[in-house]
């Protein structure tokens, strides 16, 4: 069987999808609730003629809905934005030393976001972010470049 190799501008560019896959996902979800009923008795039973009393009250128990935060409305829509079009510029432009640049920004910027991801327990996003640096991390940080730098010989302080 055949091992499908995807080139480095389609790996680009699927990861800058990626990248924005999260945008549509629910990052959080929260329950509703109901409240108690209350009852306040009022003051007035032990009053005495011309004091200032309140009446009895009742107030019923009530539903809270709960929420749903989408990532186009959280604080990482930012990142994510910012990393596929760091990416996407990548993809479509020439190989240099500039975009190799671009390309280990977007890295740091998909790892920001997939900390927030996880710090909002949001697994979907995890799961997409994450993939989308399994695509860029290896060829934006190749293993021969930290051979060569860290060779016997040479300082690393």
């Amino acid at each position: 069987m055949r091992r499908v190799r995807l080139g480095t501008s389609a790996r680009l560019a699927l990861a800058s999808l990626l990248a924005v896959l999260p945008l549509g996902l629910v990052w959080s979800r929260t329950s509703g609730y109901l409240t108690l009923p209350s009852y306040d008795p009022g003051t007035c039973t032990y009053a005495d003629a011309g004091d200032l009393c309140y009446e009895p009250t009742s107030t019923p128990g009530s539903y809270v809905p709960g929420s749903v935060l989408h990532g186009y409305s959280t604080s990482a829509r930012v990142l994510l934005v910012a990393a596929a079009v760091l990416l996407l510029v990548c993809a479509v432009r020439r190989r240099t030393a500039a975009t190799l640049r671009l390309a280990r920004a977007a890295c740091v910027v998909l790892a920001a976001g997939a900390a927030l991801a996880l710090a909002g327990r949001a697994s979907g996003s995890l799961v997409s972010l994450g993939i989308a640096l399994a695509l860029v991390v290896p060829l934006v940080w190749r293993p021969e470049r930290r051979r060569r730098l860290l060779a016997p010989g040479t300082s690393s302080g």
